[in-house]
């Protein structure tokens, strides 16, 4: 029997990459990341932090993020930073010292080696979340877009306000408000990569059909 998808093997190859996102994301099942010997967490209240501080990381603003971006990142996911950082996030002076003393302590090799992990942490949870998660109609996300983060999740499991703003990992913060939003609404819920992994099917489908209209 011909093997139907000769002469396509880089088309195949090509829908088969993008099918591997489907694969379940180790990330949603994280509490955090220890980097450099630092316990590290990313929650709705540290990200609402960040964005009160001006970071670009996860701002939805069009600026890249540079490196004081990504200390200050570090600096606000850091556990044993957190009271702190609550009274420094809006008062950018001490926030800026306090960060510099904080990284002094680091050599250079574990300074970009943080930065790395940071990094590589980051986009792991970029690529776990739900697409166009936590914006508005237009790409715009409101500025307490916390509160309705917390008050889905409160309302809905009776979770206590600090375990959801300081504790519960975004990514799965985000995923359970999005299913909670599609189950009160309705809504089915779609998954983050359907739409790439039904266009690899069809062309896969189409190869077949190709193939089989020849003989």
């Amino acid at each position: 029997m011909a093997n139907p998808f000769q002469g396509h093997e880089e088309e195949l190859q090509a829908a088969l990459s993008v099918a591997e996102g489907a694969a379940p994301r180790l990330e949603c099942f994280r509490d955090g990341r220890i980097i450099c010997g630092l316990v590290c967490r990313l929650t709705i209240g540290r990200l609402a932090l960040m964005n009160v501080a001006g970071c670009r990381i996860f701002s939805g603003k069009e600026e890249l993020p540079d490196e004081s971006d990504v200390l200050k990142a570090l600096y606000f996911t850091v556990e044993d930073n957190l009271d702190e950082s609550v009274w420094l996030a809006d008062d950018s002076g001490k926030l800026d010292k306090k960060i510099k003393r904080f990284f002094n302590g680091f050599d250079p090799f574990q300074k970009r080696e943080a930065m790395v992990q940071l990094n590589e942490w980051f986009l792991n949870i970029a690529a776990s979340l739900p697409q166009g998660s936590g914006t508005e109609s237009g790409g715009r996300r409101r500025v307490d877009w916390w509160v309705d983060a917390v008050d889905t999740l409160a309302s809905e499991y009776h979770w206590r306000e600090g375990f959801i703003l300081w504790q519960l990992p975004l990514v799965r913060a985000i995923k359970y408000a999005e299913r909670i939003g599609c189950r009160i609404e309705g809504r089915p819920v779609v998954d983050d990569i359907s739409d790439n992994v039904m266009a690899a099917l069809d062309m896969m489908e189409g190869i077949l059909k190709d193939g089989k209209s020849e003989t």
